[in-house]
């Protein structure tokens, strides 16, 4: 969730990921971890929804020395969104950067909050499917996506 879009000048959806922080406009960590203790007491497991993308409208994608965390179309110039291209972008976790941002958000989150389990969306389009055309080499990320995934679930058993 983002500070920054308000309802009249935001163009997207809401598959846009912004930053991987719980946002202070909705309470912050403090508000989700009260939620997610008054889940427990009720023993209701809390899963938060996630997966590699980002607004056009994301910090990350405004910050032109993060242009190379993005899986990159044919031409190697424009960023690849999948069927969200005119949207959002995918993050590349063939790039350790972009890989290593993701991990430590979400273990940031899961450590401040006390959430159960993520729920990755889109695995095939956004993490399986793309192939990133950066320095005119194609490559996919699906190795990296799956040892992203056994990251967070060895070291901190959310996934």
């Amino acid at each position: 969730m983002t500070e920054k879009p308000d309802s009249v000048s935001y163009v997207g959806n809401m598959c846009c990921g912004h930053e991987y922080e719980t946002a202070p406009k909705l309470g912050g960590p403090v508000s989700l971890k009260c939620f997610v203790d008054a889940c427990r007491r009720e023993q209701i497991q809390v899963y938060s929804w996630t997966n590699n993308d980002q607004s056009y409208l994301s910090p990350n994608n405004a910050n032109s020395s993060k242009d190379g965390w993005f899986v990159k179309m044919e031409d190697a110039r424009l960023k690849y969104g999948g069927a969200y291209t005119n949207v959002f972008t995918i993050l590349d976790f063939k790039q350790g950067e972009p890989r290593r941002y993701w991990l430590e958000s979400l273990k940031k989150i899961k450590q401040e909050t006390g959430l159960n389990a993520y729920l990755f969306d889109s695995i095939y389009n956004l993490g399986f499917m793309p192939v990133s055309y950066s320095d005119m080499n194609p490559t996919t990320q699906w190795r990296e996506l799956l040892q992203a995934f056994k990251e967070l679930q060895d070291r901190t058993s959310i996934f």
